[in-house]
C-alpha cells in the first residue's frame, strides 16, 4: 500500500495521521478506481465530495492540492488500483493507494436487521462513519453471505452495505431512487445515464420477485448477486422469453429488449438484428453479433426531428417567460389581484394585469426575442443539424464546437464552427447536442458557466452527464447567467428536493424532448427501407458493424 499524508508521500503505513478525528470518525472519503495513473470520473468523485463537506461542515484542502497529491502517488501506478481519499475534520487529509484484481465473483447478500433511515443525517454522504454498515457487513458475513441489504423505515430497498443495488424486472433495470436514503454512486449515476436504467421505489418483497439482482460500486463495479437470503438467482434464465421468441426468426427487430451474447448464440436462424435506437449499444452486445457475422442495423436521428422542435420550444419558453406566466395566471392572484399606481396614485387600488408600472407584469415579464441571436450548439450531428435549420429560419446565427463534425457539411448549412471558449462567450442560447462518451462527460464545467454572457440561456435537451449541473445551478442561483430550460437531470425523475425546483429562471420538463408520436414511424421507416435495400443487393449506411457485410451478402444476405 502506498500512502500520503498532507500532500507528502510516506515511505509506509506509520505515517498515518493520528487524530480526534480519526478516532470518531469525524471526516470524509472517497473510493476511487484507478487504472494504470488515471483516476476514473475524478470530476464526479470530488463533485460529491464537495457536496458532503459542505453538508457536514468540514473544510476541504484546495482542489489543486488534492490533485497534485494523486498525481505523486499514482506516479508510475500500473493495472487497477483503488484508491481512497480521506478528509479529517481538524484538518488532515491523506491517500491510500493499493492493487485489486478485477472478480467476476457471484456474491450473496443477507437482509439487515435494522432499518437504514431514509433522511438521515448522512444519508447520501461518504463519511468515514460507517459503522451502521460495516456492522450489517460483518453480520452478514458471520452467517456466510457476502453483503447486506438495507431497507428503509418505509420498506423500501436502498442498497447494500457497500454498494448500490440493480435488479431487473419484466419493465427493465430499476435502482433504488435517492429519496430512499441510498448513496448517489459514481458507477451507478454513469450506468443510468448509458443505459436507460430506471430509479424508482421497490420493496424487498419485490427484489425477491425480480428477475436479476446485480451490485454496483466504483471498486467491484457490476457484479452478479447469486443468492439473496434463501432465494437463488440462476443467471441461465435470464432472456429465455426472448431466446424462445427469436428460435425460428431470421430479422429480429427490438427497441428496448437486450440482446445479449446468450441470446444471439440461442437464436440458430437469426440473420440480422434491427436496433430502433440512437446507439445500438445500449441493448445490443455488437460484439457477440459480429463474431457470428450478423450485421446490427440502427436508427440515427430517429428523433432528431422530435429533439430539435423540443429545444427551440424550450428556448422560446425561457426566453419569454411563457411557463412561467402560465402557471401564475392558472394557479395564483400574483397576475390578476395586485393593484398598481401611476406616479400620481390614481390608479392606486385598480386591479389591472396590463399596467405599464415598473412592477406590472408588462414590465416584469418582458422577454428577448431570437431574432438576430446567437446559437452555440455543443455537438452537431444529427439533432444539432436539425435544431440549426430551425433557428436560422428564425433568423438567428449558430455556432458550433464538435471535434467530429465535417466542416463541409456545417458550411452547407451556415454553421461556424468554434472552439468550446468562443462558444461560451458568444452564444445567447448554449444548447447542448452531444452523445455522452468518456471525453464528453463533464464536458461543460464551470469554466465555460463562468465565460457566459449574463443575457445568455443555457439549453439541455441532450443528456446531464454533459454537463456539471453543480457549476449550473450556482450561476443561475447568482444570476450569473440569464436563465437555463432543462429535460435532463442527473437524478431522474427529478428529486422534488432539488434546488433548480425553486428557481423562478428555470423551465424545467421531464425528459420528453425525444418523445413524439412520429419517432416510430420515423425509426419504423429507417428500417423497412434498409432491409429492402439489403434484398435488392444494397449494403445500408446504418449498420453498427459494417465489418461483416461483405462476407452476410456473399453468403446470400435476406430474401
Amino acid at each position: 500500500m502506498k500512502l500520503l499524508v498532507n500532500g507528502k508521500l510516506q515511505p509506509d503505513s506509520s505515517g498515518l495521521p493520528f487524530s480526534n478525528s480519526l478516532i470518531r470518525g469525524d471526516g470524509l472519503f472517497e473510493t476511487i478506481l484507478t487504472i494504470d495513473d488515471k483516476p476514473i470520473a475524478w470530476n464526479r468523485h470530488y463533485a460529491r465530495l464537495e457536496k458532503s463537506a459542505k453538508s457536514l461542515l468540514i473544510t476541504l484542502p484546495a482542489r489543486i492540492d488534492i490533485e497534485l497529491g494523486i498525481s505523486q502517488i499514482l506516479l508510475g501506478s500500473k493495472g487497477q488500483s483503488r484508491m481512497r481519499l480521506n478528509v479529517l475534520a481538524e484538518g488532515d487529509w491523506f491517500i491510500t493507494l493499493e492493487r485489486v484484481t478485477p472478480s467476476d465473483e457471484v456474491i450473496s447478500l443477507m437482509r439487515a436487521d435494522l432499518p437504514k433511515i431514509s433522511n438521515g443525517q448522512l444519508s447520501g454522504i461518504k463519511s468515514i462513519s460507517y459503522g451502521e454498515s460495516m456492522l450489517a457487513v460483518r453480520r452478514a458475513q458471520v452467517s456466510g453471505y457476502t453483503d447486506s441489504i438495507f431497507v428503509n423505515e418505509k420498506g423500501f430497498v436502498v442498497e447494500t452495505g457497500m454498494s448500490n443495488i440493480l435488479i431487473l424486472t419484466d419493465d427493465g433495470w430499476l435502482t433504488p431512487a435517492l429519496n430512499t436514503g441510498c448513496l448517489p454512486g459514481i458507477t451507478r449515476e454513469l450506468l443510468i445515464k448509458w443505459f436507460a436504467i430506471k430509479e424508482g421505489l421497490f420493496t424487498y418483497e419485490q427484489l425477491l420477485a425480480a428477475k436479476a439482482v446485480y451490485t454496483c460500486s466504483s471498486i467491484r463495479l457490476i457484479q452478479r448477486v447469486g443468492k439473496v437470503d434463501d432465494r437463488l438467482f440462476d443467471e441461465s434464465s435470464l432472456g429465455d422469453e426472448l431466446i424462445s421468441k427469436l428460435s425460428d426468426v431470421e430479422v429480429a427487430i427490438i427497441e428496448f429488449e437486450s440482446i445479449t451474447n446468450e441470446v444471439i448464440n440461442s437464436a440458430k436462424s437469426l440473420k440480422i438484428i434491427a436496433a430502433c435506437r440512437n446507439e445500438p449499444a445500449a441493448n445490443t452486445d455488437i460484439d457477440a453479433a459480429t463474431a457470428k457475422g450478423i450485421p446490427v442495423l440502427f436508427t440515427p436521428g430517429r428523433n432528431a426531428v422530435a429533439v430539435a422542435e423540443y429545444t427551440l420550444g424550450l428556448m422560446i419558453s425561457i426566453a419569454r417567460s411563457i411557463p412561467t406566466t402560465h402557471h401564475l395566471l392558472r394557479y395564483t392572484d400574483e397576475l390578476t389581484s395586485v393593484s398598481y399606481s401611476d406616479k400620481a396614485g390614481d390608479r392606486k387600488g385598480i386591479t389591472s394585469e396590463w399596467s405599464l408600472d415598473p412592477g406590472a407584469p408588462f414590465q416584469r415579464f418582458q422577454g428577448d426575442e431570437l431574432m438576430g441571436k446567437t446559437v452555440g450548439l455543443v455537438g452537431a450531428g444529427f439533432i444539432g443539424q436539425e435544431i440549426a435549420k430551425r433557428v436560422i429560419a428564425l433568423g438567428m446565427q449558430v455556432i458550433a464546437f464538435d471535434p467530429y463534425a465535417k466542416a463541409d457539411q456545417l458550411a452547407k448549412l451556415s454553421i461556424k464552427s468554434v472552439d468550446l471558449d468562443q462558444l461560451a462567450k458568444m452564444s445567447d442560447f448554449v444548447v447542448m447536442a452531444a452523445k455522452v462518451t468518456s471525453e464528453s462527460t463533464g464536458l461543460f464545467s464551470a469554466k465555460y458557466f463562468d465565460l457566459m454572457k449574463p443575457t445568455a440561456y443555457f439549453i439541455n435537451t441532450a443528456r446531464a452527464a454533459l454537463v456539471d449541473y453543480e457549476a449550473l445551478l450556482k450561476v443561475l442561483k447568482s444570476g450569473a447567467i440569464a436563465g437555463a430550460a432543462l429535460d435532463v437531470y442527473p437524478t431522474e425523475p427529478l428529486p422534488g428536493d432539488s434546488a433548480f425546483r425553486s428557481l423562478s429562471n428555470v423551465v424545467l420538463s421531464p425528459h420528453l424532448a425525444g418523445a413524439s408520436r412520429q419517432v416510430v414511424a420515423h425509426h419504423s421507416k429507417m428500417v423497412v427501407d434498409d432491409l429492402l435495400g439489403l434484398r435488392k443487393g444494397e449494403i445500408p449506411n446504418r449498420v453498427a458493424n459494417k465489418e461483416v457485410m461483405d462476407n452476410f451478402m456473399k453468403s446470400g444476405g435476406i430474401k
